[in-house]
């Protein structure tokens, strides 16, 4: 019994190892033949197809494709390269100089010569890819030199962007500036009257500054930064603890130099104040009178949920727990406004506004950068949808591809839904950057920091040079002031000038192109388009450090955002009751 018991173990044994042997000779090993074999496949295809002899007459679309497309078709999306006339560039210049034919003598000089030319081959593929990457940034990334030429690329941008979206948009979800769904207004009159008193209220203003305002208790009173948790010194201004300088501003709409025509043959006084901007704090139980039963979700990036975060902190003296912008796609909605108004709020985050659907992996949001989080699923009980601009650098094709799809997906799952989009501003105007070339002014009066080496001799000893630095890198410190936070810069007394925003690094200027886009689609579709780029273009200050130039201390000037979004409804509620 023993003996079978132990042949029989043995038995098994030897099945399994034979088992693994096949499965080593029978799909192992070939995965390395075929492996290998691909390799040598690779290598051969391109010494066919380029002639060292010809190196202008080199074939391969793999390197120039999406360059020459550049240069033809996103002409309104991209800077074209400075050739006025239009003519291909020579890329034989580039190429490696020829080398003289080596004449072959015998088999092994043969192989030696086919060897030489293998590696000018490698040389050669080296350098045509060292020029595509560099004109292809010079391509995307080129600066417009006039702003007649901007405006002129803007135009295009928008005529291509109103045809296209005319062109998906179903007829009867293209109303232009008909009604507004999702609200009373549904009259050209109605809808011509709210955007004409939205734009007296956004899109000319100054900020003015309010030593004693203050915002809700953010989380205590050193928590929105801990970096002043343990300092003990109060704001001198008031009896207060510590607040932030950037969040003693408030805006003031002005209606002067509006550029809506109707409002030229408008009885209203120039430099009165705005009746599209009421307040200029949010009262919790009057915005739940205007807002209704509603259902908001706001769908956008990590800036878009700081203004979900701050109409939280104005709302309630313990704002619900949210565990940053990702756990809140986890809830199902926070309890704006209780019965009977029934208000619910909840954000998404999304950062393409993408009509992404749901996965089965759960820890999707990990490793994925851009954000895409599914947001359309159940899309009949949410009737108001806030979007917020992306942040990403895309070309204006691919943008307005996006933001129509997500227009039509909304519009075929809720035909009423009121569509708001937040515009975009541009990065922070006194963000710190290499080239140091985000203002002008600022530029000249602080100028790079420059290297210098130093080399003295001692008696006649040599002493190595040591590095001295002048001049400045980014703004001189400013003294204490007696108060925690010390004074920062004025906020500016008008919005960026586009030849200002020309000279911006990173072509930030696309913001201001493709917000135009975004406004002929939003309002072909019905949509309100919210103009908070012109408010936070004009705030140098409150910025939150280190290399993000998008986001802004809290409370700052993004807090006026969800102050833009109370007076909004209110301007339709009182655009409703002018015309009932």
């Amino acid at each position: 019994m023993f003996r079978l018991f132990g042949r029989r173990r043995h038995t098994k044994l030897r099945f399994r190892l034979i088992m693994v042997a096949y499965m080593a000779i029978g799909c192992i090993i070939p995965y390395y033949v075929m492996k290998q074999a691909e390799e040598e496949a690779l290598i051969q295809q391109r010494l066919e197809d380029f002639d060292i002899n010809n190196p202008q007459g080199y074939k391969r679309k793999a390197f120039f494709q999406d360059l020459f497309e550049d240069a033809t078709l996103d002409q309104d999306s991209t800077t074209m390269l400075d050739n006025p006339a239009g003519l291909q560039p020579n890329y034989g210049a580039l190429l490696p100089p020829q080398q003289p034919a080596i004449p072959a003598i015998g088999e092994h000089s043969t192989m030696k010569t086919a060897q030489n030319i293998s590696e000018q081959h490698l040389e050669t593929l080296d350098a045509f890819g060292f020029v595509y990457t560099k004109l292809r940034r010079v391509s995307r990334y080129g600066k417009v030199k006039s702003e007649q030429d901007y405006q002129e690329q803007v135009r295009e941008a928008v005529d291509a962007a109103r045809e296209f979206v005319l062109l998906r948009l179903p007829e009867e979800s293209q109303f232009m500036g008909t009604q507004i769904p999702g609200t009373k207004l549904d009259s050209p009159e109605k809808a011509r009257r709210f955007r004409q008193l939205m734009d007296e209220a956004l899109n000319q203003g100054h900020w003015l500054y309010e030593p004693q305002r203050d915002y809700p208790d953010f989380g205590g009173a050193a928590e929105w930064n801990k970096k002043r948790r343990n300092e003990r010194d109060r704001d001198l201004t008031i009896d207060r603890q510590p607040f932030p300088e950037a969040g003693k501003y408030r805006w003031v709409p002005a209606i002067e130099n509006s550029t809506d025509p109707a409002f030229s043959q408008s009885a209203e006084p120039r430099g009165t104040r705005a009746k599209g901007w009421q307040v200029s704090r949010i009262q919790p139980e009057d915005f739940c009178r205007v807002l209704g039963p509603r259902h908001l979700i706001l769908v956008g990036d990590y800036i878009h949920w700081q203004l979900h975060d701050s109409i939280l902190y104005n709302m309630f003296d313990n704002p619900p727990t949210c565990y940053g912008d990702l756990a809140c796609y986890l809830n199902i909605g926070h309890p704006l406004c209780p019965a009977p108004n029934d208000v619910r709020f909840k954000f998404v985050r999304n950062d393409q506004l993408s009509t992404i659907r749901p996965r089965n992996s759960r820890n999707e949001t990990k490793s994925q950068n851009p954000v895409e989080m599914p947001w359309l699923r159940n899309l009949k009980y949410k009737d108001t949808i806030i979007l917020g601009a992306t942040h990403l650098n895309l070309r204006d094709r691919i943008f307005q591809r996006y933001l129509t799809d997500t227009v039509i997906k909304i519009r075929r799952a809720r035909p009423d839904a009121l569509i708001i989009y937040r515009n975009n501003p541009v990065g922070h105007p006194e963000c710190p950057s290499k080239e140091n070339a985000f203002n002008v002014d600022r530029s000249s009066r602080f100028p790079p920091r420059k290297m210098w080496y130093k080399c003295n001799d001692v008696n006649g000893t040599r002493i190595p040079c040591k590095p001295h630095w002048t001049g400045v890198s980014k703004k001189p410190r400013i003294p204490h002031n007696g108060t925690t936070f010390a004074a920062e810069p004025k906020p500016f007394t008008q919005d960026i000038p586009v030849a200002e925003l020309l000279a911006y690094p990173l072509d930030w200027v696309h913001y201001d192109r493709q917000n135009q886009i975004a406004k002929t689609i939003i309002e072909a579709s019905g949509g309100i388009y919210w103009n908070v780029a012109t408010m936070t273009n004009m705030r140098p200050d409150g910025h939150i450090g280190g290399g993000d130039c998008l986001s802004y201390n809290r409370p700052g000037p993004t807090d006026e955002w969800a102050v833009s979004l109370y007076n909004l409804f209110l301007t339709i509620d009182l655009v409703e009751r002018e015309h009932s």
